[in-house]
């Protein structure tokens, strides 16, 4: 499995502008397409994300942002809602 940035071993700095939900989509995307253009996953070979949790909040995320690149995603518990800033203030979140 690949890893998100600011997770395990991938702590580039403590810069947390980086630390954002389509940067760590727009990773996996890159991922998948440069592992397809150098031949270690075939060209022709469909890539299907799944996750739980916020697991599967990316895995919708990257379903929908690059549909040209998942052909699939499976998500359970994956709270979409919770990343809409419009509707944080219904919620009572705040930044």
């Amino acid at each position: 499995f690949a890893e998100a940035r600011y997770y395990g071993e991938s702590v580039p700095e403590h810069d947390m502008r980086w630390l954002r939900t389509e940067l760590i989509i727009a990773d996996y995307a890159n991922l998948v397409t440069q592992l397809k253009r150098t031949g270690e996953l075939a060209t022709e070979s469909p890539v299907v994300v799944f996750g739980g949790s916020y697991g599967g909040t990316l895995a919708t995320f990257l379903r929908l942002t690059y549909p040209d690149v998942f052909v699939g995603a499976l998500a359970a518990s994956a709270p979409i809602g919770y990343y809409d800033r419009q509707g944080w203030a219904q919620r009572n979140v705040t930044e």
